[in-house]
């Protein structure tokens, strides 16, 4: 019969200001299994943001005839205007996916 394998779990620490000013320190256990899903799914969202952001200077590029200079969006000033818009976008992007909070899937430990 094999042994089993044992899995540690990170047991993190959060301290909670309570009311009257004390503080008390609770421990969680944090699955392993979602932080990497966390932190898989902020590097995705954050590389779509610079693609976006990249994308949206050659359009610009192109809007304005500085690069790339074959094709329909040569020359054409709309492209600089979508290609702005997409760098908004791909900016928006990568702020929100680094700075939005982690999901509470913590439980606190008994």
């Amino acid at each position: 019969m094999p042994a089993p394998i044992l899995i540690a779990a990170p047991i993190l620490f959060t301290t909670i200001a309570c009311a009257g000013g004390s503080a008390q320190t609770v421990r969680y256990w944090c699955d392993a299994s979602s932080l990497c899903y966390f932190h898989s799914m902020r590097a995705v969202s954050s590389l779509i943001g610079i693609a976006l952001i990249l994308m949206g200077i050659v359009w610009m590029l192109q809007g304005l005839n500085l690069a790339f200079r074959v094709g329909f969006m040569v020359g054409n000033f709309h492209w600089t205007i979508y290609g702005g818009i997409l760098v908004l976008i791909g900016i928006a992007q990568l702020v929100w996916s680094n700075t939005r909070p982690r999901r509470k899937t913590r439980q606190p430990m008994s």
